[in-house]
Order: C-alpha cells, then sequence, then structure tokens
C-alpha cells in the first residue's frame, strides 16, 4: 500500500543517515511484497508467536502442517494456532507438541504439528534457509506477536516486524536488536525464507542482541517431527 511504502522508504533514510554517521552499512529494509509474505506466515500462540513450516505429504495422501515456535512456551499438552491473514480474516487450529528442544537455552524449540482436515485451505508457509545462506553483516527481518495475549484483534494485529542486522550465525543466529518476549517463537528471515526461532534477548544494561535457534536445529527437528508423524520428507523445501 501506499502508507506502507511511504513508512519503508522514510524508515531506509533513517537507516542510510545513521549508517553514514557511525561507518558501517544500513540495514535493508523489506519492500512492501516482502514484508506481507512473511508475515502472513508469522503465526499467534498463546503469549508466543511461531512460523509455518512446508507441508508433508503421507503415502496415503494426507497433508501434514507443521509450526515451529520456542520450546520456553511448551505447555506440555495441545495448542492453539491462529493465522491472521493481511485481509484481516484470521484462522484458527489446534495442535499437539511433538518435539521440544531445549527451553530457554542457548537451544530453544518446538515443533506443533497441526490438526489439519482434508480437504482444507493450504496454509501460507516458510521455506527454510540454510546456514550456508546467511553471514555475519546480513540485514534480516524479525516479526511475531509482542503483545501477547490468548487472541488476535483484528483492529489492533499487534504483529510486528523489525530490521536488524546479524552479528553472528553458527547454530545460534545473533542480531543487534532486542525483542519483546511475546516474539519468543517468532522467526528471523533471510530474505523470504526462515533463518531461526526467536529465543532469548538482551537485558538492560548491556549489550543490545537476541538470540535465535539456528538453521541446523531446526531442520533437524522439522524432519523428526515428520518421522513422528509418519511422514518421509521428500522436498526439504529450501533451496
Amino acid at each position: 500500500t501506499r502508507a506502507a511504502m511511504s513508512l519503508i522508504k522514510s524508515k531506509l533514510l533513517l537507516s542510510i543517515l545513521a549508517a553514514c554517521l557511525l561507518g558501517f552499512a544500513p540495514i535493508e529494509e523489506p519492500n512492501p511484497s516482502d514484508l506481507a509474505f512473511v508475515l502472513s506466515r508469522t503465526v499467534h500462540i498463546g503469549n508466543c508467536s511461531g512460523v509455518i513450516l512446508p507441508p508433508q505429504k503421507d503415502s496415503l495422501g494426507n497433508w501434514h502442517w507443521f509450526v515451529a515456535s520456542a520450546a520456553h512456551c511448551s505447555t506440555g499438552g495441545s495448542r492453539t494456532v491462529q493465522v491472521l491473514y493481511p485481509s484481516d480474516k484470521t484462522r484458527k487450529f489446534t495442535g499437539r507438541e511433538v518435539i521440544r528442544i531445549g527451553g530457554g537455552g542457548s537451544v530453544d524449540l518446538l515443533i506443533i504439528e497441526l490438526d489439519f482436515l482434508a480437504g482444507s485451505d493450504p496454509l501460507p508457509f516458510a521455506e527454510l534457509s540454510g546456514l550456508e545462506e546467511a553471514k555475519p553483516d546480513d540485514s534480516v527481518v524479525v516479526t511475531g506477536y509482542p503483545a501477547r495475549g490468548n487472541q488476535i484483534n483484528p483492529t489492533n494485529r499487534g504483529l510486528v516486524w523489525k530490521s536488524a542486522r546479524i552479528k553472528s550465525i553458527k547454530d545460534l543466529v545473533t542480531i543487534d536488536q532486542a525483542i519483546s518476549s511475546g516474539n519468543s517463537g517468532g522467526p528471523i528471515w533471510h530474505g523470504k525464507k526462515a533463518l531461526g526461532i526467536a529465543s532469548t534477548t538482551s537485558a538492560g544494561g548491556g549489550p543490545v542482541y537476541s538470540q535465535f535457534t539456528g538453521p541446523t536445529t531446526l531442520h533437524k527437528a522439522y524432519h523428526q517431527a515428520a518421522q513422528k508423524a509418519g511422514v518421509t520428507v521428500v522436498c526439504d523445501c529450501w533451496g
């Protein structure tokens, strides 16, 4: 939209000015179509966020849908996952936690399989980025629902985005921006691909940063969830 374009241009000009003053390359802002793409794949899960992973089909032709979030967001049982589209249409799904790795530490990942009815309209999903596709100083975008709460309000969506820069990347991805607690479990985007899942952020008084469980652990957990569902991943759908 025209308003979105104006906002992005203003933020881009500010980042370029800051870069000139401080002596580093500006953070690249997403264009409106890329932003709409990543926001529509970011979901609301209770007090946390998440991202829709590529679906996989079993031998009977049934599709299995998965969502990645953070292990410290786990409740140990069934979950409600809400998807909010740019048109303000909301879809709500129940799901169950199938993979949990860590929880609040350096590795912090949760995979939820959705109870997806056969014949339902497909969901927008994220392809996964490989570790080799990103490097320090690359621009990234973080999306999530920092306002928290159990419901999405379509008139006050709560879904936000923030541009950042990668500080380091191994199995943990560290960026140069802080995030809010409700962003936990939300994705970090490298272009249109999900690179990691939000885990921790800096407290006051020190360097500003946030850490994300990285692509190696995310790929492994995604395969494990598919295997538990009786699905062999034929296409990883990340490149």
